[in-house]
């Protein structure tokens, strides 16, 4: 029976072309099924909602982009080794959610729900693009909606692999138009954003350049590297005149790669693996499925792809190269199920080209209707999940603060001890930059700072910050110590603990105590 939309398979030639070739999709535009999609995944967000408590890593980057609207360059204001632009984005969804009356954490997250939701969309043109297929972009789209981690993170963030996400797929779609510039461009976005993504994008931008016809190679590999240099010259410039450059090259790269040691997925892979199963759920099944099925039709299309340089092809193969790169980075270097961020565009295409290739052998009505089966089924899957994890503790986490805060001495200066969310939601600013301590940074304070941890923890003796708060299991033997004959624990949450300076009298100390338990019992009721 004769299909009314042709698949990749279908229209790529099976025999080697006298002539390269650069077939134009032939689907109209606008696609009007793109609103469609954005408009299934605003619901979808929005049932999951924005008032989920902020963990530390979330309150790193809001607290950055809170540091970023106040003039502070990335890093200077807290020191990170996400890229620049982690920093950036969040200032930017918490400066227009202050346009029209948002707090800032619900700015922010507003902001990258609506980074989330053109993630799917991209997820949808980039799969039509490839496989010529509405249905198949349809399913591939619907299934990245149900991604678990991904969902989760699209409301209650920000984190910076969100937007990592965006321009990876963006860099995707350059590369399957051979907009090489705009590829270049996009790759820079990315790492600037999260770093280890380079490996991924620039992989796949690269092959997919040497695969176009003969005598443009040069040309399209020139253009990749000035649409990178460009963006990457602006951030040095902003650096420069902010007097930040160090700072910058010390977070952006030396941190990682001389004080960073991270084991590979394989290296504690039942507890990787336990990670990733709480992390997506369900829904890992089918990322598994979508990596498993991408290195199928970039194998299937190396040989056409070298020999007729059709782009179709060209792309398969160079998104083969991608996919081998971000799996060898996996295996180096994995700290959880965030990591995985970097594979899901590449899941969600493989998941595209598999519904491609199983409903180009099936007629049309059975074909529409599995698609509609299927992109129901997904998106029930998506919303149950966004109903079902929706949590809304958010207000309880700022009245403990407020409380804290209100039965302690005043004025009070807080120091955090990777636990910024007290600092996110007074708007307070930290006294020193220092708040990470983990995976390496304390080493690189260490060989950097004058006298080391122990001139660090000196220079806060000298501070004399009226609380420190220190996330729950913080145990480092170069702190703790001093911190427990200089300061009295006076109350905890899940996430951070509070202690208050020795000086407080015991009355007031046991005021404090008294509002944290109190706050801490009504967040259980």
């Amino acid at each position: 029976m004769r299909r009314g939309v042709a698949t990749a398979d279908e229209v790529s030639p099976t025999a080697p072309s006298t002539r390269p070739t650069t077939p134009r999709l032939r689907i109209p535009m606008p696609d009007p099924v793109i609103p469609v999609i954005a408009l299934v995944s605003l619901v979808v967000y929005l049932l999951h909602g924005f008032d989920k408590a902020l963990t530390r890593d979330l309150s790193v980057y809001t607290y950055g982009g809170q540091r970023f609207l106040d003039g502070e360059p990335p890093y200077v204001g807290i020191l990170n080794r996400a890229g620049p632009l982690a920093h950036v984005l969040p200032g930017v969804g918490i400066w227009l959610g202050r346009l029209v009356g948002f707090g800032d954490i619900h700015g922010a997250r507003v902001f990258f729900m609506l980074l989330s939701i053109a993630c799917v969309c991209l997820v949808y043109v980039v799969t039509r693009d490839l496989t010529r297929s509405r249905s198949a972009a349809v399913i591939a789209a619907v299934a990245f909606l149900g991604f678990q981690g991904f969902l989760d993170l699209a409301t209650n963030g920000p984190r910076e692999k969100t937007p990592m996400v965006l321009f990876l797929l963006v860099m995707i779609l350059a590369v399957r138009h051979r907009r090489w510039a705009t590829a270049g461009v996009f790759i820079a976005l990315a790492t600037l954003t999260w770093q280890p993504v380079f490996f991924v994008a620039a992989a796949t931008a690269f092959v997919g350049a040497m695969l176009v016809p003969d005598g443009r190679r040069l040309r399209a590999l020139s253009r990749i590297a000035v649409g990178g240099i460009a963006p990457t010259l602006v951030v040095l410039a902003y650096f420069a005149a902010h007097g930040a450059l160090r700072t910058f090259w010390d977070a952006f790269y030396l941190i990682n790669a001389e004080y960073t040691s991270q084991p590979g997925v394989f290296a504690f892979f039942d507890a990787n693996w336990a990670s990733l199963r709480a992390g997506y759920g369900p829904s890992l099944a089918v990322i598994l499925l979508g990596l498993v099925a991408l290195p199928v039709p970039a194998v299937r299309s190396a040989r056409i792809a070298w020999r007729s340089r059709e782009v179709v092809r060209a792309t398969y193969v160079a998104l083969g190269a991608g996919w081998l790169a971000g799996m060898v980075w996996c295996a180096i270097a994995f700290n959880g199920w965030p990591d995985l961020f970097v594979m899901l565009p590449l899941a969600a295409i493989g998941v595209g080209w598999a519904a491609s290739a199983v409903l180009r052998r099936i007629p049309v009505r059975p074909a529409v209707a599995a698609t509609v089966a299927l992109a129901l089924v997904g998106a029930a899957y998506a919303t149950d999940f966004s109903i079902s994890s929706r949590e809304s503790d958010l207000q309880l986490q700022r009245d403990s603060v407020s409380a804290v805060l209100a039965a302690g001495p005043q004025p009070a200066t807080i120091l955090s001890v990777e636990a910024p969310q007290a600092l996110v939601m007074t708007h307070r600013v930290n006294p020193t930059a220092y708040q990470m301590y983990d995976h390496g940074f304390s080493s690189y304070i260490d060989a950097t700072y004058p006298g080391g941890l122990a001139g660090y923890v000196a220079s806060i003796q000298r501070i004399a910050p009226t609380y420190i708060v220190v996330k729950t299991g913080f145990e480092q033997t170069w702190f703790m110590p001093w911190l427990t004959e200089h300061y009295v624990r006076v109350g905890n949450t899940r996430r951070f603990a509070w202690w208050v300076e020795r000086s407080v009298p015991p009355d007031q100390r046991k005021e404090i105590r008294a509002a944290a338990k109190a706050a801490k019992e009504e967040s259980r009721s």
